[in-house]
């Protein structure tokens, strides 16, 4: 079972039972918990940050020093863990995995984490798909459910960027579900640059170009240094590589924030439109009102009027008929 079993009880009280899968980056197992006699279960995803110890010494023999392989990992081990962070962030939807728990544990020679993120257990769309073909209305309500997942992403401004089978599970219930973000970016950060992140045959075009954009200005900007790197001084030179990169990414982060400032600038003037156009929807309203008034106003008193027009005649025509009746009875006297 590997050294997994090491770190047993997981987080407490669960046990492995199996091995599913390896992802990207880790290994998946089938984990249980006992109450009552009766089990529960869950899905492990447990990531090692270095996989293997040769990747420390190939870091060391590339010119890294202690602390920089230190912050290496530990800035890879952040990045890892935004997954779990997004994971609880889009919890509680029918159609994306399910996050129940995380942890991060410093490995004991100071150098690199274990990442365990404890996750509902599901079936992956490959392994469904082997045992029996899927329906026409299973295959509808596949599609009809990923794009309900795309939905949710696109409301917090995800871009998911690797749906392939083997990122789609189904529930016992029927119910499909996006998996698998840790390649995943936010919205606003891929605005002009976006990292080689995906499965090329599922790649979408406009992903695939930026990529091979950014990927010749790297190389370009690799050359240039090259040129000027010491010939006797490794260290040197990779410190140079190091500082070249860097100063790429700073290039791209400006960018990125730029574009991310006019894209907060953009939302403001939305929102400011927005709220004229509901301030002037409840004047109109509350005028449409007091016009609404007025005209019952105005059709009480024409009621009124006519009222007082049919009386007023009813009494002309009394008086006239008493004068005449006077009259009447004045000439019979005389």
């Amino acid at each position: 079972m590997d050294k997994i079993k090491q770190f047993e009880p997981l987080f407490g009280e669960w046990y492995v039972e199996g091995f599913i899968g390896a992802g990207s980056f880790g290994r998946v197992y089938k984990i249980y918990r006992e109450e009552f006699g009766e089990r529960f279960y869950s899905a492990l995803k447990y990531i090692s940050i270095p996989a293997e110890s040769n990747e420390v010494m190939q870091l060391r023999m590339d010119g890294m020093d202690e602390q920089s392989i230190s912050t290496y990992y530990t800035e890879l081990t952040k990045g890892i863990s935004a997954e779990t962070r997004l994971m609880n962030k889009l919890r509680g939807n029918t159609n994306i995995v399910s996050f129940e728990d995380s942890k991060v544990v410093p490995k004991p020679d100071g150098v690199g984490y274990d990442i365990f993120i404890r996750m509902e257990l599901l079936t992956g769309l490959p392994t469904r798909m082997v045992s029996s073909p899927l329906s026409s209305s299973e295959v509808v309500k596949l599609g009809i459910d990923i794009c309900n997942a795309l939905i949710i992403c696109k409301q917090h401004g995800i871009i998911h960027r690797d749906i392939k089978p083997d990122n789609i599970f189904i529930s016992n219930t029927g119910d499909y579900k996006l998996g698998d973000f840790g390649i995943a970016r936010k919205l606003e950060k891929t605005a002009t640059f976006m990292s080689k992140k995906g499965t090329y045959n599922y790649m979408a075009p406009e992903v695939y170009k930026e990529f091979l954009r950014l990927l010749y200005r790297r190389a370009k900007k690799v050359v240039e240094v090259a040129d000027n790197l010491p010939q006797d001084d490794a260290k040197a030179a990779m410190t140079m590589l190091q500082e070249a990169i860097k100063e790429d990414n700073t290039y791209f982060e400006a960018i990125n924030s730029e574009e991310h400032n006019r894209n907060i600038a953009l939302k403001d003037e939305v929102e400011e439109k927005k709220r004229k156009v509901e301030e002037l929807t409840e004047e109109s309203e509350q005028k449409s009102q007091h016009i609404g008034s007025l005209k019952t106003k105005t059709e009480g008193l024409t009621a009124d009027k006519e009222q007082l027009t049919s009386y007023l005649h009813e009494r002309e025509n009394e008086l006239r008929m008493e004068r005449e009746r006077k009259k009447e009875e004045k000439e019979h006297d005389s």
